[in-house]
């Protein structure tokens, strides 16, 4: 059977046709798959430092002000 090169198959993605419901699929492909993992987790830290930061901001940023 003749396959596209760049199908999801091909690349190592699940395919929908596994009995699985789409949200299950997304989250396997774009959050578990092992060549994702590291950018997920840069994207994770760069939102907790940002989220970190505006909770300090807001409890102590009247001491930074003169």
């Amino acid at each position: 059977m003749y396959q596209q090169p760049h199908s999801a198959k091909s690349l190592g993605y699940e395919t929908p046709d596994d009995g699985n419901w789409a949200i299950v699929n997304f989250f396997r492909n774009e959050f578990l798959h092992p060549a994702k993992v590291p950018g997920n987790l840069n994207v994770l830290y760069g939102t907790a430092v940002f989220a970190g930061a505006i909770a300090f901001l807001r409890n102590f940023g009247d001491m930074l002000v003169a």
